[in-house]
C-alpha cells in the first residue's frame, strides 16, 4: 500500500478456455482478476476500468464442457481510494460449450463480481457487475446458472458492498446474476436457467457505511433455453425451466 496508479484505461483480465474434444469438451474456469487500493495512502485513478474473469467450456460432439466464471474484484481497503470517472465493468461470467444434435450442451455457471470497500472509498461513474451463466447448445441444451452464494467471499454472485465505514458513490449501477439455458437442437429440450444472487449492501457498523448511487438495477433472472424445432415432421423440443434468483438491497 501507499502508492498511486493513474491511467486513462485500466484492465485486469483472466480467462479459462476449455479445449474442444472429439467426444467431450474441456472445462474452462476463470481465475482472479483484481484492482485493489490496499492502504491509507493508496490511490488508483482511471478514466475507465475493466475487471474480467471469464470461463468458456470447450465444444464436444456428445458433451460440451462446463464454463465457470472466476472472481472479478474492485476494492479499497484501509482508507485507500479508487476513482473511476467513466465506466467500471466487472464481469465473472461462465458459458458452457456446445454439442452436436445428439449431445448435451455444457453448463455455464457465473462466478463472483464484486465492488466493495472496507474503510476505503470507491468513487465511480457508471458501473456494471455481471456474474451470469449461459448454457451451451446441444441436442439437449446445457443449464445456465447465475453466480450463487454463500454471500461471503467464497460464493458467487454480483455485489456492491460497503464494510467498516467505507463509502461508495456512483452515477448508476447494473448488478446482474442471470442464468440462461442453452437452446436445444433438432427436437431436443432447452436447458434450464437459474438466476443467482445480486445484492447491494451497507452493513451497520460503529462507523456508518455509505452507498450513494443515483440509479440501481438488480437482476437475478432465470431464462430457460428454447426447445429445438422438430425434424422430419417430429415434435419440437420442450423449452427449459426458468427460475429467478435473489436480488436484494440491504442496509
Amino acid at each position: 500500500g501507499g502508492g498511486s496508479i493513474t491511467a486513462t484505461g485500466l484492465t485486469a483480465f483472466s480467462e479459462g478456455d476449455g479445449g474442444s474434444g472429439t467426444l467431450t469438451g474441456g472445462t474452462g474456469t476463470g481465475g482472479l482478476a483484481e484492482i485493489f487500493a490496499s492502504g491509507a495512502s493508496s490511490r488508483i485513478s482511471a478514466g475507465s476500468v475493466g475487471v474480467q474473469s471469464f470461463g468458456f467450456g470447450g465444444g464436444g460432439t456428445l458433451q460440451g464442457g462446463g464454463g465457470v466464471g472466476g472472481t472479478a474484484l474492485l476494492s479499497a481497503n484501509g482508507a485507500g481510494g479508487v476513482t473511476v470517472t467513466g465506466e467500471a465493468n466487472l464481469f465473472a461470467t461462465g458459458a458452457g460449450g456446445s454439442a452436436d444434435a445428439g449431445g448435451v450442451g455444457g453448463d455455464g455457471t457465473g462466478g463472483r463480481a464484486e465492488a466493495f470497500t472496507n474503510v476505503g472509498t470507491l468513487a465511480l461513474g457508471d458501473v456494471t457487475l455481471d456474474a451470469s451463466g449461459f448454457g451451451g447448445s446441444g441436442g439437449t441444451g446445457g443449464d445456465g446458472v447465475g453466480g450463487t452464494g454463500p454471500g461471503d467471499a467464497t460464493g458467487g454472485g454480483a455485489f456492491i458492498d460497503s464494510f467498516g465505514g467505507g463509502q461508495i458513490t456512483a452515477t448508476s449501477a447494473e448488478i446482474v446474476s442471470d442464468g440462461r439455458g442453452g437452446n436445444g437442437l433438432a427436437g431436443g429440450a432447452g436447458g434450464d436457467g437459474f438466476g443467482g444472487l445480486a445484492a447491494i449492501t451497507a452493513f451497520n457498523a460503529a462507523t456508518p457505511n455509505l452507498v450513494d448511487i443515483d440509479s440501481v438495477r438488480l437482476s437475478a433472472v432465470g431464462n430457460g433455453g428454447f426447445g429445438g424445432a422438430g425434424v422430419n415432421g417430429g415434435a419440437g423440443g420442450a423449452g427449459g425451466l426458468g427460475q429467478g434468483g435473489i436480488p436484494s438491497a440491504i442496509a
